[in-house]
């Protein structure tokens, strides 16, 4: 890869905007290449350079969702850029635009941003409630059901627990996701978001109602098969900062 001279602000800044701009896998993989070049500059350099780079809501949106997949480079970029800049780039966004914005770097920076832009408390619900959603995500929300012919929730997806998890654990992430899908906790945000909350909130009680009870999960435990790539291998609490365990 050819790079303009490290001093060179303006070259390296027209060769990331050039790049910003073509729509191809080609180009894609060029962009995340030179971003990660921005990690060999000295911090006044890289400031000079991300702060001209990202300037245009438009480059800021393109490199936060080019780098969802790189954690260590986005929050690289995030530390690195004008913090007024970035403040500018996240005002007027709901806290759901601003964690799908955000996405991919640890929950407790994510915390950080989502805290500055909306203050402490609600926002540390919208970041737990993004590390459940990354935690359950992949696991099937239907499971075929063994005795009737057909398909029956997955229970354990919606509390985000093992199908092992004791009694104490399925209590635990109840009680937690009871608490961050509650409305009172989505002020502020799209109605969007709070009718997805209700339904999600409608799912979790629905759950709690049949794990939360003994004989009732036995019998559902007989309906549904052994598969680990069906269930959660932890309880999605476990990935929260410390802080918020």
């Amino acid at each position: 890869m050819l790079l303009p001279h490290t001093q060179d602000v303006t070259a390296l800044v027209e060769l990331l905007r050039y790049d910003l701009a073509q729509d191809s896998s080609k180009h894609r993989g060029k962009i995340t290449g030179l971003l990660s070049f921005l990690e060999k500059l000295d911090d006044d350099l890289c400031l000079q350079v991300l702060g001209e780079l990202l300037r245009e809501p438009e480059a800021f949106q393109a490199v936060m969702m080019l780098t969802r997949s790189r954690a260590a480079l986005k929050s690289y970029i995030l530390e690195h850029m004008p913090q007024s800049l970035l403040g500018e780039h996240l005002a007027g966004r709901d806290v759901d635009q601003v964690r799908s914005l955000l996405v991919g770097i640890h929950a407790k920076t994510l915390q950080k941003y989502v805290t500055a832009h909306r203050g402490k408390d609600r926002s540390r619900d919208a970041v737990d409630r993004e590390v459940y959603d990354q935690h359950t995500h992949s696991y099937p929300e239907m499971l075929e059901d063994r005795i009737d012919i057909g398909l029956i929730p997955n229970y354990y997806k919606a509390l985000g627990v093992p199908r092992t998890a004791s009694p104490s654990e399925v209590k635990r992430s109840y009680r937690k996701l009871a608490f961050i899908y509650h409305e009172d906790r989505f002020g502020g945000e799209s109605a969007a978001s709070v009718e997805r909350g209700r339904a999600r909130l409608k799912q979790i009680l629905e759950a709690y109602g049949v794990l939360g009870q003994r004989d009732e999960r036995k019998a559902y435990n007989q309906r549904i098969g052994n598969d680990a790539n069906s269930y959660p291998s932890e309880p999605w609490y476990m990935q929260l900062p410390t802080e918020d365990l």
